[in-house]
């Protein structure tokens, strides 16, 4: 079974979330960190990094994701899909893999997004909101569909969620073309690190799981 993160790692919206983060930043009369700051320290609990950088006390998440939201609708047909992502699938599934998202991603923007592109018939499952638990979605996944972790592999392009799927017993492919650093991503020690889509192809079809 293939698991694969979405955002920064098969779709390519590192920069159209860094605006919000720049939006969110301008709302409280701050200058934001620079975007090398945010993929370097940007971590699954993400009011850390805000607080850290001086977003006031009584800003909740749900304030913080409203200019999120706001800003990826302004955005929206900015972001595209990862070079080789959509082909990728399509060759994993013609391999007899079946194709899950498990994303932190909040569902209505996940759902939305992939009738955007018009892919969501490609993933038998898609599972949003698992941001900052991402180690228990992947752990119900697995055992939703009666399987062991050595039977799949999860892809993801943050420290976090690379680590959420070691600790769960999954093979790792740390994506480096996303939201964290290729340095964060070398320190999750990740089984392979990949920077296209065709690596973990040709990866998955001499290593089949």
């Amino acid at each position: 079974m293939a698991l694969f993160d979405w955002n920064g790692t098969l779709i390519d919206d590192v920069r159209i979330v860094y605006k919000s983060v720049e939006e969110i930043f301008k709302t409280y009369g701050l200058k934001p960190p620079s975007v090398e700051t945010y993929r370097n320290e940007i971590v699954a609990n993400f009011m850390q990094f805000y607080s850290k950088y001086g977003i006031p006390e009584y800003a909740t998440k749900e304030d913080l994701n409203k200019i999120r939201k706001r800003v990826l609708m302004e955005y929206w047909d900015s972001a595209k899909l990862h070079d080789n992502a959509v082909a990728t699938i399509k060759e994993l599934k013609r391999q007899g893999l079946k194709i899950r998202i498990v994303s932190g991603e909040v569902p209505e923007i996940l759902e939305k997004r992939l009738k955007t592109f018009g892919i969501k018939y490609l993933f038998d499952v898609v599972k949003g909101g698992a941001w900052g638990h991402k180690e228990k979605a992947l752990s119900e996944t697995l055992k939703e569909f009666n399987l062991n972790p050595e039977q799949a592999f999860y892809v993801d392009d943050t420290f976090d969620g690379i680590g959420a799927a070691k600790n769960t017993g999954l093979a790792t492919f740390g994506w480096t073309k996303g939201y964290h650093s290729l340095k964060l991503i070398k320190n999750a020690k990740p089984d392979f690190i990949i920077s296209s889509m065709n690596e973990l192809r040709n990866i998955i079809l001499k290593n089949p799981r």
